[in-house]
């Protein structure tokens, strides 16, 4: 957490974890109640939405193997998980 000038801690963890998506029911009502009172919390989740959705952008796509494509499907096929 990182005080500003009024003494608010903002919490990049926090914010990280909405901009994933990937915050725990208790964290998420914290952040909630952040996000709401704190320009400067919104503007942090903003931006690292930013972030995210560039490093998307710019990571090579890779497809699997033949083999293990084929393995994948013929798994999804038959309702049974991956090995």
């Amino acid at each position: 957490m990182t005080p500003d000038h009024r003494g608010h801690r903002h919490d990049g963890r926090l914010a990280a974890g909405a901009a994933l998506g990937d915050l725990a029911p208790r964290e998420l009502a914290r952040w909630s109640g952040l996000r709401e009172r704190c320009p400067d919390c919104r503007r942090l989740e903003t931006e690292l939405d930013g972030v995210l959705a560039e490093l998307a952008l710019a990571a090579p796509m890779h497809l699997p193997p033949p083999s293990v494509l084929h393995g994948i499907r013929a798994a999804i096929r038959s309702g049974a998980e991956p090995a």
